[in-house]
């Protein structure tokens, strides 16, 4: 009997890369060519596949709402939610294949540095929490209200929408 092999894949990663590789989001057939290329490798060419796992978790569902307008956001109807669960779904039904799923839990939103100058710019609506800016230009938890001097100074600073 051959030596035998398990591929250990982190789904995000992998889905990541390929997306990077090929232009688009990756389907089964795309992973099943990129377990092919790694069992094809000449330190594993001799040896039988025993599994491969998949670590993912499946897509988010949950509803929240947006951090700058207020709308309601529905993750389980958008198109990513649909490709992910798609994708798994497929790997799944692979032969000597197992999904092993975790667990996504939202945590808030994190704004990046185009749409914060677009609110400090609009001075958009609030939606009545507050927003923790640091230097770095990261925000820790979602709503409006700080000042533009604050923002140009680089200090941190938490406010809340007045």
């Amino acid at each position: 009997m051959a030596d035998r092999v398990a591929i250990l894949l982190d789904g995000g990663f992998v889905t990541k890369k390929l997306s990077a590789q090929l232009g688009r989001f990756p389907d089964a057939a795309d992973v099943g060519a990129l377990i092919e290329r790694v069992l094809a490798e000449p330190c594993l060419a001799s040896r039988e596949l025993l599994r491969v796992y998949y670590y993912d978790a499946p897509p988010i569902t949950d509803t929240v709402r947006h951090p700058i307008d207020g709308r309601s956001h529905d993750f389980a109807a958008s198109r990513a939610y649909a490709r992910n669960l798609a994708l798994q779904r497929d790997l799944a039904l692979f032969p000597d294949f197992a999904l092993r799923q975790g667990e996504l839990v939202f945590k808030g939103w994190r704004l990046r540095p185009p749409a914060l100058d677009e609110l400090l710019r609009s001075r958009g609506p609030c939606v009545g929490t507050t927003w923790c800016l640091s230097s770095s230009r990261k925000v820790s938890t979602c709503a409006s209200g700080w000042t533009s001097r604050a923002w140009r100074s680089g200090a941190s600073s938490t406010r809340s929408c007045s």
